[in-house]
């Protein structure tokens, strides 16, 4: 985001028409989740507008006078109000400074506001959604008697026009101010987004539809392509055969992205501080995703359809925390001749799961628990055959694994 300077100079342009009812909306509506220093830098800079003439350059200070805001600040209200489409900022270079214009744009109605899932869902986030409840109650249509007739005049029962005379032809509203909003930016690429589907052999036109809903979605809870992805193919979400989304569904799932386990240890990593090729990789079990940590093991190839399956069914239905599937990955990788057998990987993940573990190293040292408590068991029990034991790192049935993590009850 470019930074304005204290040396640069700006001028005020209204780009569509503001009332003061659209100064309410934007306390009532807007100032919770962009701030009070956002809300007064935009009625700042609405009452000075009325106040310059065409293309008056005032310097910058002026404005950190008016408002009583110091660069920093004026960057953050800048930005927050450029965010919910309400400011958009233009800069014409000027050798070593440059000229800054500030166009304003009005509030949406609460109509339009609510309609929008951006702002309605930052606006229920950040007062609750009785508070918001509240709002939509006091602007709620009345309800019209069924029993009542509309018997209003129409126009051309009062004035009768001849629309044959030419000037009926002319009407133009180029250049003239009205209700105009600014749209918000969303920063998701939708290409990629589409890329992520098909590679889970998920159909896109199902999707295409909903685009532009999905989109804000993603932005209102900071959802990348492939977690939007992911969410959309969780149980009860997208049903495929019909294209029907239950973006209710869908929101509480965004919501609780933030909540779930792996995100929280992704934020708390567990990382070691030596060097050694190992643990380098174990660092990366901790601060990868699966989908980049199964791409870096296969040197860059995108990871298959199955695997990325079985990776959202450790995710999604076990709830195993990013770190935690990052190291059976691994493990059965090492164990299974770089193949990620399903029975035998869901088996394992299922043991991770009654152990609760969270971090990476947690998880191998109890792999490796489970190996050596099973290697005991194997030296005490005398065999028929001279066939030597299997060694760690050789693939190993069903039957052996069932073993296996039978020797740690």
């Amino acid at each position: 985001m470019v930074q304005i300077r204290s040396k640069d100079f700006y001028e005020i342009r209204q780009k569509s028409i503001i009332s003061d009812l659209d100064d309410r909306f934007l306390v009532l509506l807007y100032q919770p989740f962009i701030g009070v220093e956002a809300t007064a830098l935009y009625l700042t800079l609405k009452v000075h507008e009325a106040m310059q003439t065409f293309g008056d350059l005032q310097p910058i200070d002026h404005l950190l006078t008016l408002t009583d805001l110091n660069l920093t600040q004026l960057h953050h209200a800048r930005s927050r109000l450029e965010a919910v489409g309400l400011l958009q900022t233009h800069r014409q270079k000027l050798g070593e400074q440059a000229s800054f214009s500030f166009l304003l744009y009005a509030p949406k109605s609460v109509a339009e506001f609510f309609a929008d899932p951006l702002l309605s869902g930052m606006l229920a986030i950040q007062i609750g959604e009785k508070a918001t409840q509240q709002i939509k109650d006091v602007y709620l249509q009345p309800i019209e008697e069924k029993t009542t007739e509309n018997v209003s005049a129409s126009f051309g029962e009062v004035f009768h026009p001849n629309l044959d005379n030419p000037l009926f032809a002319t009407a133009s509203t180029s250049g003239l101010l009205g209700r105009k909003t600014s749209s918000i930016r969303k920063p998701f690429d939708q290409v990629s987004f589409l890329e992520h589907l098909r590679q889970m052999d998920v159909p896109v036109t199902v999707f295409e539809p909903h685009m532009k809903t999905l989109i804000d979605y993603a932005t209102l809870y900071g959802l990348d392509e492939l977690a939007l992805s992911e969410l959309l193919l969780a149980p009860h979400v997208t049903n495929l055969m019909t294209g029907d989304i239950q973006f209710e569904e869908l929101g509480r799932l965004a919501s609780l992205e933030k909540r779930l386990p792996f995100v929280r240890q992704r934020q708390q990593k567990k990382l070691l501080k030596t060097t050694s090729d190992r643990t380098v990789d174990i660092n990366e079990m901790e601060t990868l995703s699966p989908y980049e940590f199964l791409q870096k093991k296969q040197h860059g190839a995108t990871p298959s359809a199955p695997d990325l399956k079985l990776v959202s069914e450790l995710y999604f239905s076990m709830q195993l925390p990013y770190p935690v599937i990052n190291a059976l990955i691994d493990h059965v990788l090492r164990t299974h001749e770089n193949t990620l057998p399903k029975t035998i990987t869901l088996k394992i993940a299922a043991s991770l799961g009654r152990e609760h573990l969270e971090h990476a190293i947690d998880t191998l040292d109890y792999i490796a628990k489970v190996e050596n408590q099973w290697k005991k068991s194997y030296k005490s029990t005398p065999k028929p055959t001279t066939t030597p034991p299997k060694s760690q790192d050789s693939p190993i049935d069903d039957a052996e694994l069932e073993a296996r993590l039978k020797a740690l009850k």
